[in-house]
């Protein structure tokens, strides 16, 4: 019963954790940034969801950030006929995504939306904030509830516990 107790404790919390803010229906979005992943199968869900929200808003830019996963997104993009990609292929970890996002016609690109998987957003939306506080950031999620890090399994609580931290480390908020 003990266990039990625990394990819906720490579901409920990892999924609270996760929530993100709707993007509202009348936003013209301007980018669609995709952030890469540790693995090459968690880039590959985001990227997936970066083309499926571009068929929405068909006017927004992509744009790919990471030094290390930034061929393979190109690559997928390629393959579904997106040529048109802004690249920012210097940072390492997400506030260097918002961080090095500065210098690439800025402007133009709010409102944007922040693809990233669930246990990363909060921290993402956080990091992108800090560097971008007066613009419209929204963020979109892979939806990756049947995976590695899923709010139900022990490893999907500890890729939001490391995100928490990482969260408060470099923003200094988890909230």
């Amino acid at each position: 019963m003990f266990l039990i107790l625990i394990y819906l404790i720490f579901s409920t919390a990892t999924l609270l954790y996760c929530q993100q803010k709707s993007i509202e229906p009348h936003v013209k979005v301007r980018s669609i940034v995709i952030l890469s992943g540790d693995f090459d199968w968690e880039t590959v869900l985001r990227v997936r969801q970066g083309i499926e929200l571009k068929r929405v808003f068909k006017r927004a830019k992509i744009v790919v950030c990471g030094k290390y996963k930034r061929l393979l997104m190109l690559k997928i993009l390629q393959n579904f006929g997106y040529r048109d990609v802004v690249v920012q292929d210097k940072s390492t970890n997400s506030y260097e995504d918002a961080f090095f996002l500065r210098g690439i016609k800025s402007k133009q690109l709010f409102p944007m939306v922040i693809v990233t998987s669930q246990p990363h957003m909060r921290r993402a939306l956080h990091s992108f904030i800090k560097v971008f506080p007066e613009d419209k950031i929204y963020g979109f999620t892979t939806r990756d509830n049947l995976n590695l890090y899923s709010s139900f399994l022990p490893s999907g609580w500890m890729a939001v516990t490391i995100n928490i931290f990482k969260d408060w480390k470099y923003n200094g908020k988890i909230i």
